[in-house]
């Protein structure tokens, strides 16, 4: 259970001054895990005090720690190279459990272009004793907020230079498979303010996405898209011959992607603003800030035009608010409006194929950062008419029930994005892949294996011959041998006696499979199961079994999953749904000794 009291003074649109206060009890070893002392800082924000008590069960004091106990350490990522952000912690647990503690700290910053939103459940389980936030601000200012509040948890407060947000006793939450993200369905507050500072820039009237994108392209984008003479009449030279503008921008694109690599840097202005094009340029890497606007360069000094745009990035989607107007996002990619079609660009892979997003910011609203201001787009969605993973093969089973598979998989959209990593893993990251990919099978043992990634279409193909000993049963004079072989659904989604959240399926999928068995030398067919159509909203599933002549059957197999948003009560019946799939999947052909 935690206690939270968290006070933000804003005397000016200069200055916010954040005082927390939180109380966590913690119950065992798995709570841990929702301790966080540690309190982040930069160049514009200073942290002005800091401490750590812990308690022990019956309320005595283990251990206590000022600010000048606490561990100040660069928050540099794997991929970051440079970055102005440090953090201050505590790296302490007690050894016995229930324990407490108590972390309060006082941070002062200069920018308030940002002000975090106020969350009732940052995380699972974790209940709520008391959380509370005030927000004094200075009256001539203009705080804005949205609040989220669908069943009406949290009680908000507003008066003239004051907002208030109250939580009381409410338990914690626990994840449900197929549920929306925590951020969707947990109550929140966002806030913004109309006239802000972000190191030294100062902005005001930003209450709709024009005015606020303006802002940010006048301030954070402008101005840095210079490249040298002699990198344009290079450009322009790779561009001969091509016979469009998407070809132009292509060849720009893949020009990109070799020379260029991905390294955060996140120093500067709240680490907003890109480097230079200039800078990308020379140094070769940049983070998806810098080398997003270095491809917008390098496509404007050919007189085509492409939009910054911001976008909340992470397989699962995340939309920029359309009804608030402020801060978000933590990626950037490029928009290229072409006269018949809108390009969509993910400038910081050196692998992605020419306008493809992949699920990292598929289908979610962002926003572009254009000279006339903020634009709200969407990203383009792949359903399950692109997301489509075709399964073809030939098997033998011998007459140990031992199999030895040839199997080609096609896959595209969201299925490509799955799999293309293949064709950049070693051999035993591939090895890895297939044995969990199958894991329904015992004994895999990998023979072979080819690729082919067909970036253009976007389309990857794979080759693979595996063996399988004890893949067909014996009994008597009787083997059982299962017919899917190469794409079997076997895991259930869990049950739940009292479903508490919706279901979202967020993207559709379409799998077709058709595999030719032959029959073990000395063993016949005894039976086969009868096909098997399932249709309904969620999707369809047919299956069938053919046998070809005497030594041969035919095992075909469709799958459509749509994409999705459900009430909770709908849950069972997507979870009879896929019920019908394990059990399809898991049908057996009887084979008798002849």
């Amino acid at each position: 259970m935690v206690k939270q009291e968290t006070i933000i003074e804003i005397p000016s649109h200069k200055k916010a001054i954040t005082s927390d206060y939180t109380v966590l009890a913690v119950l065992n070893k798995a709570g841990n895990r929702a301790v966080d002392n540690s309190v982040h800082y930069d160049m514009f924000k200073k942290v002005k005090a800091a401490n750590v008590i812990f308690y022990d069960a019956k309320g005595k004091e283990i251990k206590k720690f000022k600010k000048k106990d606490f561990i100040d350490v660069s928050i540099v990522s794997g991929g970051t190279l440079y970055s102005d952000d440090r953090m201050l912690y505590i790296d302490y647990v007690p050894t016995s459990y229930p324990y407490t503690v108590v972390f309060n700290y006082t941070v002062e910053s200069k920018n308030t272009f940002y002000i975090p939103p106020w969350t009732m459940h940052t995380n699972y389980y974790g209940g709520v004793l008391s959380k509370e936030m005030q927000v004094n601000y200075d009256p001539k200012l203009t705080l804005r907020h949205k609040t989220f509040d669908p069943n009406s948890e949290i009680e908000v407060r507003t008066s003239p230079g004051s907002l208030s947000i109250s939580a009381q006793n409410k338990v914690g939450l626990e994840p449900e498979q197929y549920g929306p993200a925590l951020y969707d369905h947990v109550p929140n507050v966002m806030f913004a303010l109309d006239q802000f500072n972000l190191g030294g820039l100062e902005g005001n009237n930003a209450a709709n996405w024009k005015d606020y994108g303006q802002w940010q392209y006048d301030n954070l984008v402008k101005g840095l898209d210079y490249i040298p003479a002699e990198t344009k009449t290079k450009i322009t030279q790779l561009l001969e011959g091509a016979k469009d503008d998407k070809e132009k921008v292509k060849r720009i694109y893949q020009y990109l992607q070799e020379n260029t690599r991905y390294i955060s840097v996140q120093l500067g202005i709240g680490g907003l603003r890109p480097y230079p094009a200039a800078e990308v340029e020379e140094l070769g890497y940049g983070d998806c800030k810098g080398l997003t606007n270095y491809m917008m360069a390098l496509l404007a000094s050919q007189g085509i035009t492409s939009n910054y745009c911001v976008v909340w990035g992470g397989s699962e989607k995340r939309d920029v608010d359309l009804d608030f107007p402020s801060f978000q996002g933590n990626h950037v990619i490029l928009n290229v409006p072409l006269e018949k079609e809108e390009l969509w660009l993910e400038c910081t892979s050196q692998t992605v194929p020419f306008n493809f997003l992949g699920d990292f910011t598929d289908d979610r609203d962002v926003l572009a950062l254009t000279p006339e201001g903020g634009v709200l787009k969407r990203t383009p969605e792949y359903n399950e008419q692109h997301n489509r993973l075709i399964t073809t093969g030939v098997c033998q089973i011998s007459p140990q029930g031992e199999l030895t598979a040839d199997v080609q998989i096609m896959s595209y959209g969201i299925q490509y994005d799955n799999r293309f990593s293949l064709d950049i893993m070693d051999t035993k990251e591939r090895v890895e892949f297939y044995k969990s990919y199958w894991d329904y099978i015992d004994n895999v043992s990998i023979a072979s294996y080819e690729f082919q990634n067909d970036r253009d279409h976007i389309r990857f193909e794979e080759k693979v011959v595996f063996n399988a000993r004890s893949y067909g049963t014996i009994a008597a004079d009787k083997m059982l041998v299962p017919l899917n072989v190469f794409n079997r659904h076997t895991s259930l989604p869990d049950r739940y006696s009292n479903r508490k959240q919706g279901v979202e399926i967020e993207r559709g999928y379409f799998y077709n499979d058709e595999i030719k068995i032959k029959l073990p030398e000395g063993y016949q067919l005894e039976s086969i199961p009868d096909g098997t159509i399932i249709e309904n909203d969620f999707g369809s599933y047919t299956s069938e079994v053919n046998q070809i002549n005497d030594d041969e059957i035919l095992y075909k197999r469709t799958v459509v999953i749509k994409k999705s948003s459900l009430k909770k009560e709908e849950y069972k019946k997507y979870r009879s749904f896929i019920k019908g799939i394990v059990r399809g999947d898991a049908a057996k052909m009887v084979l008798i000794k002849k």
